[in-house]
Order: C-alpha cells, then sequence, then structure tokens
C-alpha cells in the first residue's frame, strides 16, 4: 500500500473517529492546542514566523490591490510563546509589506517594502527606528530570511530582478549590503557560453538560510538547486535539470532543523522531496498536491492534507506514520463561527499561508468576504 494511500485511510479514520466522539478531548490531552485568530482585512495574507517559532508577523498580500488607504491596511505582530497569542497592531507604516524577517532575539523585524524601503522596527516601541533604502524597487513579494548566529542582525533577501539567482546579505544596523551571492564565472565566455545554453536567464524560486548560518540553498527557476557558502565562493549543485526553460516549480525550500536535509516542493510533480545537504541524494517523497509544509524543531516537518482539514507532523525518519491534527475542530474561537469561513486552495497554494517554527504551525487562507475577516489558525505542539 502506498504512502498516500495509507495517509489517506488514516485521515479518514481520524475525521469519522472525532465526528462520532470517539476522541473526546485526546488531542488536547496529548499536547495540541490550537487557537483561531480573526484578523480585519478582506484581503489575503501572508506571515512570516521567526527560527524560534515564537513571534508571528501577519501582513496584506500586496499581489491584490485593497483598494483603500494604504495607512488602513493591518500590520500584525503576534507573540506565540504564552498559552495563548498575544496580538499587537504596528502603526508607522503606510505601504503593503512584501516580506519580514525577525532578527536577534526576536525584538526587532525587518520589513519589505515595494518602494525599495526596509524598514527595521523596534517591536517592544511598536515604532521604525531606522529605514534602509535599497536598489530593489518594485517587487511585490520579497522573502526576507534571518540569518543566525553573528550579531543577530544580519539577514538575506533574493534580488527579483536580477537575470541569474542572487541572494544579498544586509546588516541591519548599519543599513549595508555586506555580501551579494550569485553564480560565478570564470570570465565572460563561460557567461555567454551559458547564456547561450538557457537564453531566459536563471532567476531565483526559492531559497533558504542554514541553521548554521554559513551556507544558503537556492533554487532556480529551472529547477536546480545549490548551497552556497556565506563566507566565500564555493558553490555545490545538489539538484540538476535538464530544463532550459523557467517554471518556478520549486516555490519553498527548507533545512531540517539540524541543517542534515533539505525539504522542497515540486508543483510540477506534485511532491514534496528530502534529500541529503551534503550531497544532494534523494531520501523521500511525500505525495502533496497542497505541497504546504515547513519544519519544526527536533527534526520534524509538518504538511497540510490534501484536504485542507488536516495537519500531519512526522520526524523526518517516521514519515509512514505522521500525528494527524484536525485543527478546524479543534480550535478555541470563542464567538466565532469556523465554518463561516472556508478554505481557499487557490491562496493556500502559494505557500506563503503555511509556516512553522519551534513547537507552532500556522495556517491561513480562510476568509468570510461578508465580514472581510481572515481566520488565522495557530497550532501550538508541546516538546
Amino acid at each position: 500500500m502506498s504512502t498516500k494511500h495509507s495517509l489517506s485511510l488514516l485521515i479518514m479514520f481520524v475525521t469519522f473517529a472525532l465526528s462520532m466522539g470517539l476522541f473526546g478531548t485526546a488531542f488536547a490531552q496529548q499536547g495540541v492546542t490550537v487557537h483561531a485568530i480573526p484578523i480585519e482585512i478582506n484581503s489575503l495574507l501572508d506571515f512570516s514566523m521567526s527560527p524560534d517559532g515564537n513571534n508571528l508577523a501577519i501582513y496584506a498580500n500586496p499581489i491584490v490591490p485593497l483598494g483603500l488607504d494604504f495607512s488602513l491596511i493591518p500590520f500584525t505582530w503576534v507573540e506565540l510563546g504564552g498559552d495563548a497569542p498575544v496580538l499587537h497592531q504596528l502603526r508607522g507604516h503606510a505601504d503593503y509589506v512584501g516580506g519580514a524577517a525577525f532578527l536577534g532575539d526576536g525584538g526587532t523585524l525587518v520589513t519589505a517594502h515595494g518602494n525599495g524601503d526596509f524598514n527595521v522596527w523596534n517591536l517592544a516601541a511598536g515604532s521604525i527606528e531606522r529605514r534602509i533604502t535599497t536598489p530593489i524597487v518594485g517587487a511585490q513579494r520579497l522573502p526576507l530570511v534571518t540569518i543566525p548566529g553573528g550579531n543577530g542582525s544580519h539577514f538575506a533577501s533574493p534580488n527579483p530582478h536580477a537575470l541569474l539567482a542572487q541572494v544579498v546579505i544586509w546588516d541591519a544596523e548599519t543599513g549595508y549590503m555586506t555580501r551579494t551571492l550569485r553564480p560565478y564565472f570564470a570570465n565572460f565566455a563561460a557567461f555567454a557560453a551559458f547564456r547561450e545554453e538557457i537564453r531566459t536567464g536563471e532567476p531565483l524560486s526559492a531559497f533558504a538560510v542554514a541553521p548554521d548560518g554559513e551556507h544558503v540553498a537556492v533554487a532556480t527557476a529551472i529547477g536546480r538547486i545549490w548551497l552556497w557558502n556565506i563566507n566565500n565562493d564555493n558553490a555545490l549543485l545538489l539538484r540538476n535539470t535538464e530544463e532550459t526553460q523557467p517554471r518556478f516549480d520549486i516555490r519553498r525550500i527548507r533545512f531540517s532543523s539540524d541543517g542534515s536535509r533539505l525539504i522542497f516542493s515540486d508543483l510540477g510533480a506534485d511532491q514534496i522531496h528530502i534529500i541529503n545537504a551534503d550531497n544532494g541524494s534523494n531520501e523521500q517523497t511525500i505525495d502533496s498536491e497542497m505541497m504546504l509544509f515547513d519544519t519544526l524543531s527536533n527534526n520534524r516537518i509538518a504538511w497540510l492534507a490534501d484536504d485542507g482539514e488536516n495537519v500531519l507532523v512526522a520526524p523526518l525518519d517516521q514519515l509512514d506514520s505522521p500525528s494527524v491534527i484536525p485543527f478546524r475542530q479543534l480550535a478555541q474561537a470563542p464567538g466565532i463561527d469556523t465554518s463561516a469561513y472556508p478554505p481557499d486552495p487557490r491562496a493556500q497554494r502559494t505557500g506563503q499561508l503555511f509556516v512553522a517554527g519551534g513547537n507552532h504551525i500556522v495556517i491561513g487562507g480562510f476568509m468570510n468576504e461578508d465580514a472581510q475577516q481572515n481566520l488565522v489558525y495557530v497550532i501550538t505542539l508541546d516538546e
């Protein structure tokens, strides 16, 4: 029996048992808590989470225009480290947010905006303490990624306008670009040969920073995956492809919590792949139409089931026996009819509406258009 078929049967059984009251409060007793947070906005949202999973940023998706005053666009910081999520409304910005990253101990947040600015927020004060002006203007989405270690002030961004995959390292304290990572060519002839083979270029599709803060995994638009060393020009090709046209099939790539593996989604195959981060060898594959996943502490992975109603969680070495979390049934949402917030699979497949870190999982893509609200689910797991 295939892994996908076994998971489908398991999900069906759990859903039936819950509907019959066979489990009662067993999931809560086993250390799973689910909160539902309403967000006052009639538009899609994007999320960013701190590496430890204790802080979450929720902001408006810039791809869907709201047709309202920029100053009314909500930007919410959520503390997840306590018994229940604590929401803070951040003021002082008047723009969509294209991406965000928490720095250091989570007290600083950097946000990217389409006018080319990076705003550096002091969360304790709830205000912007500096603005960094960059040449990256016009980017609708600009994912930012924290770089662990050092003085806690560095983060990475892609260059979305580059012909070739590029990752830029920034220092939030000084506002300077400290390094640019890109493919290296020995001379112009080598670059010309590359352009002859791949005429449309090879822009970046997704990237991730390793837990050691010294390596960046980069997926390109044609499906190649590189491992770059931040401290030098060393680059290791982990996944090659015969594709020469940009398909952008890899929309998300993550390191396992110990940095030994890379996990990425493949839209062309409807699969999530797990490969060795040292040599690129394929270790395991998960069949998934949703392809929404993220990594948790203790080398675990969480992914959204194809029914959109359950989250599966498993250690990377035990994918055949995941825990099934029916998060919509377990949600603590006093006064909220969660059934009035149907899921939008098209929106969820963007990959920005499913994030995880530490022992928290956050899921979006549930909207009540009449109430002009989004519902965001926060799942907390006991270690």
